[in-house]
């Protein structure tokens, strides 16, 4: 039994194991759609979206999820490492001029299957009622335009959820000689 590596840089938990292929990582968040109130469905995508748009990656990908939110990346250590330190950078001063401008959320959800159908899918309609219009029972209730979102709302959510103590850094190897992820302190979420 081989166990995973792990250490905190500037308060955020990484961990690592010597993996073949090429070098990569994966930035996640302990938050998605369970952490949204029912006027705030899609605002963890659109975050998550912003930072993207924001930093500039190759080989890079990101999405918020249901429980987690994650960015990835692949490439050289140093590339793979500067690229993360960016992220958190944008993530600790979110450039929010572009909200306005980026996608609807509801274009987003459109393609993944279990938002596809909103309240139409079973799952997702079970569990809205045996939820209620909060967590995971949102996952019925269409996601609020980009736009209804207000700049104070959007930093209050970053503030609370994209903090050192709610993310984890996996690498595919060794954390490169000095990396930085320049994040806010804060507390996990709350389970």
């Amino acid at each position: 039994l081989r166990l995973m590596r792990h250490e905190r840089i500037d308060g955020v938990r990484v961990v690592w194991d010597d993996l073949p292929g090429p070098y990569q990582g994966a930035f996640v968040v302990g938050c998605g759609a369970r952490d949204e109130e029912v006027d705030q469905i899609g605002l963890t995508s659109l975050i998550v979206d912003l930072a993207l748009d924001a930093v500039d990656g190759d080989e890079d990908d990101g999405d918020a999820g249901s429980m987690a939110s994650f960015i990835a990346a692949s490439g050289s250590p140093d590339g793979v490492a500067a690229y993360f330190a960016e992220c958190c950078a944008t993530l600790s001063d979110l450039p929010l001029d572009d909200m306005a401008v980026e996608d609807d959320p509801i274009d987003r959800l459109l393609d993944q299957s279990v938002w596809a159908a909103g309240c139409r899918h079973p799952w997702a309609s079970l569990l809205g009622r045996r939820l209620g219009p909060s967590g995971l029972g949102l996952m019925r209730w269409p996601a609020v335009a980009s736009s209804e979102f207000t700049m104070d709302e959007v930093r209050a959510y970053v503030a609370r959820y994209f903090t050192s103590d709610n993310t984890v850094l996996a690498l595919s190897g060794a954390p490169p000689e000095g990396l930085r992820l320049p994040l806010p302190p804060g507390p996990p979420a709350p389970r």
